[in-house]
């Protein structure tokens, strides 16, 4: 064989060596990587509870399907999309219906999350207007509930209820009291297990007093659960609640497990003692 040929030969043998060389090192890079990448995962998902991941999904979901359309019908549809797709699904909300309606045709509900393990505190604001209706709120929670409230009977109606009124209906007014100033009324109260608010909300201010750090918090009060119910928003509020729901989302306080027609249900998942008496006991 001719000398050329075989030092050919020889260069492509070379050339080929090489290149399996350099192949087979980016491989074993790769699957290194990946093995570290995995690793990486596995170790940061460790560092976190099964709890705070649901959490973490919820909030994704949330902020992806608002961030779609900022409309208020996709951002109720938004919070049982996000709801259904966590394990917070698991967490068993009762939703009764009462007598008392909103306004015609549209009804109003009692929802909170039950437990046996001991007595709630209960604080209603705003009138329920059938005796039935108060009477199915007491026959569904523990004994020896304590019961508080603007209208739970005569002799517990705030004396200055009008001006906390005029507050859940606007800030603009002057002749007002914040809901943090009634709730520090409640003596020996620092853990409400359920506010309900049956007066139709139009200030949205509301919101920064629940949230995390306001002025409810700094007041040493804390809320685990909270039903409330809307004003009928406009086209201009719609979009003012759309902000609200958001700011809730990345407060870090409440999850807001249901919006139906006009009331709004959120639990605290931040306060230890709400979060291990209403929501632990459903997150596997």
């Amino acid at each position: 064989m001719p000398s050329h040929a075989r030092n050919l030969r020889l260069y492509i043998s070379i050339a080929l060596l090489i290149f399996l060389f350099f192949a087979r090192q980016r491989s074993s890079n790769v699957v290194f990587e990946e093995k570290e990448m995995s690793q990486f995962v596995n170790e940061t998902d460790n560092s976190f509870s099964n709890f705070e991941l649901e959490v973490f999904e919820w909030k994704a979901c949330m902020q992806s399907n608002m961030e779609k359309d900022k409309a208020w019908f996709h951002t109720r549809f938004a919070v049982n999309k996000c709801m259904n797709e966590t394990q917070f699904s698991k967490v068993p909300v009762s939703k009764m219906m009462t007598k008392d309606e909103v306004m015609k045709g549209v009804p109003s509900y009692n929802m909170f999350i039950n437990s046996t393990k001991e007595p709630y505190t209960v604080v209603t604001i705003g009138n329920n207007s059938r005796e039935e209706t108060k009477q199915q709120l007491v026959d569904n929670l523990p004994k020896d509930s304590k019961f508080f409230g603007t209208h739970w009977n005569s002799s517990q109606i705030f004396s200055e209820y009008q001006k906390l009124e005029e507050y859940l209906n606007s800030p603009n007014n002057t002749n007002i009291i914040h809901l943090s100033d009634y709730l520090e009324t409640l003596s020996g109260v620092k853990i409400i297990d359920l506010l309900s608010i049956n007066y139709g909300i139009n200030n949205f201010e509301l919101f920064t007093e629940l949230s995390n750090g306001g002025e409810i918090e700094r007041e040493g009060l804390f809320i685990c659960q909270i039903k409330l119910r809307l004003d009928f928003p406009d086209a201009l509020k719609k979009e003012e609640l759309i902000e609200v729901v958001s700011r809730i989302t990345l407060d870090g306080r409440y999850l807001i497990l249901s919006i139906h027609n006009l009331e709004i249900f959120m639990v605290n998942f931040d306060t230890p003692d709400c979060r291990e008496k209403y929501l632990d006991p459903y997150i596997i």
